[in-house]
């Protein structure tokens, strides 16, 4: 289910992307802008005119959940650590997790799970899924992750 693995996602990194230009003015790779740190929990919830901030902020997200910080590696691994405060004292401090760019790295897919990329930068990541609830209503659930 996509809500469960947004709140992992949303657990389980903090990530923040950008559109970036080194010293000589060569663009950074989608790919080396998501592996250049660690990314930390910054928002999460719906975006409700999808003008891509957080509109209506998701209150389940716990205090312990959002010291996690996620680490993504070159070839598609990487680890999250659950921070300071564990919300379960007996969960191990680090999980492996698999990801990769899909669609020409227009999607993140994290742990079988493909998210939509609003942004990357140096400093922040925003992606976002997309819900019908029927009767064409679709609600934009958006994630902010930054470094």
């Amino acid at each position: 289910m996509k809500t469960n693995s947004l709140n992992l996602f949303a657990f389980l990194i903090a990530l923040s992307i950008g559109t970036a230009c080194s010293k000589n003015d060569t663009k950074k790779s989608n790919s080396e802008l998501i592996t250049q740190g660690t990314w930390k929990f910054a928002s999460a919830g719906l975006d409700s005119d999808k003008n891509g901030t957080v509109d209506m902020e998701n209150g389940n997200i716990k205090p312990c959940e959002k010291d996690n910080v996620a680490t993504f590696t070159i070839g598609g691994t990487g680890s999250y650590d659950e921070g300071a405060t564990k919300c379960d004292i007996s969960a191990p401090q680090t999980k492996a997790f698999t990801w990769q760019f899909k669609n020409a790295e227009k999607e993140l897919e994290f742990d079988g799970d493909t998210f939509t990329i609003l942004s990357i930068s140096d400093s922040q990541l925003k992606v976002y899924f997309d819900s019908d609830l029927g009767g064409g209503n679709v609600v934009r659930y958006l994630l902010i992750l930054t470094h």
